[in-house]
């Protein structure tokens, strides 16, 4: 799952880029906005702060309120990850060291 971004000029902060979205090279995004799966955002283009683009004609709408910080989210994948985490041991044995 991926978000294409080839270089947007300036993005700002709390935003949310869902899967499979397009961030084009002269798009300037605000503070606080959400771009939703698939949307693709490719022409020179500004998002004001807070803008919401969503469904398959890029619509968009403004959130009345401030996102919510997302320290909830990010305290919870920093507690589940390292349990999927899994270190593959190597099958190749390890060289003696030279005496020297």
């Amino acid at each position: 799952v991926s978000t294409q971004s080839t270089g947007a000029m300036k993005i700002g902060s709390n935003n949310v880029f869902e899967s499979k979205c397009k961030l084009g090279r002269k798009l300037t995004v605000g503070d606080g906005c959400v771009v939703s799966v698939f949307c693709a955002l490719e022409k020179e283009d500004h998002l004001d702060d807070r803008t919401v683009v969503y469904g398959p004609n890029n619509q968009r709408r403004k959130q009345q309120d401030k996102p919510m910080p997302q320290t909830q989210q990010l305290e919870f994948l920093a507690k589940v990850l390292p349990n999927f985490h899994n270190l593959k041991k190597s099958n190749v044995a390890a060289s003696p060291e030279p005496k020297g």
